[in-house]
């Protein structure tokens, strides 16, 4: 997890074995109305992916929030949506287009994350229906950003990735 409790712009990098990625990251936090908690995350890589190959990738995140603090139960509503841009299929030109995954800590569902070149949808609700237990319910679909060649045996040239 990472703290959300401000806008950021940093260039964090590594590398090895031929790699040499930046990271720039821009994230904006509002709470346009009472109750309701919204946030907008844009970051692009760049650099060298491999020999003779660059980097060229980027990822974005919406989120809104909205408690109902005056409610019995306490109830909260959320909506999240995530992109990770990724390549194309035997793609043997000179750029990547594939987000790399830098950061482990940014799950997006406990079963299925591949963190890149996928865009997922969250739908989430919790309730407190006494002061010691708070129930939540997140919903998740997946969805490649790239398909496969039809020929791909587990995707088929489709774009769905479940639920």
């Amino acid at each position: 997890s990472h703290d959300c409790s401000s806008p950021t712009a940093t260039t964090p990098s590594t590398s090895q074995k031929g790699e040499n990625i930046h990271t720039i990251d821009l994230r904006l936090i509002a709470q346009p109305i009472k109750n309701l908690s919204t946030e907008l995350e844009y970051a692009r890589e760049f650099g060298d992916y491999d020999i003779g190959r660059s980097l060229n990738a980027w990822a974005l995140t919406a989120v809104a929030n909205y408690a109902f603090a005056d409610v019995k139960y306490s109830p909260a509503l959320g909506l999240k949506y995530d992109y990770r841009s990724g390549d194309k299929l035997n793609n043997i030109g000179k750029s990547n287009k594939a987000w790399k995954a830098l950061y482990e800590d940014q799950v997006n569902g406990v079963i299925y994350d591949p963190n890149t070149n996928i865009s997922i949808i969250k739908v989430s609700g919790s309730m407190k229906p006494t002061e010691d237990v708070i129930l939540n319910a997140d919903y998740y679909n997946y969805r490649f950003a790239q398909k496969a060649a039809a020929s791909s045996y587990t995707r088929r040239g489709k774009k769905d990735a479940g639920d």
